[in-house]
């Protein structure tokens, strides 16, 4: 629903979210929804003094 609004209410072309590597869940609802990997930042979020690597995702409104 929310893809939805970005794209016919805000005109967005592509939406690109950061998910903690660990958090597979989250990874799996997004590709439910229709996002991609495209790319692994390694230890790019600090959280508690804790390095965890990044997943970059994308879903592009032509996709859809």
């Amino acid at each position: 629903l929310i893809v939805r609004y970005a794209f016919d209410t805000l005109g967005l072309k592509e939406i690109e979210l950061g998910v903690i590597a660990e958090n597979q869940r989250a990874i799996r609802s997004y590709e439910k929804a229709g996002f991609k990997q495209i790319g692994i930042r390694p230890k790019a979020i600090n959280h508690e003094d804790k390095l965890f690597d990044d997943v970059v995702m994308r879903i592009s409104k032509k996709n859809l």
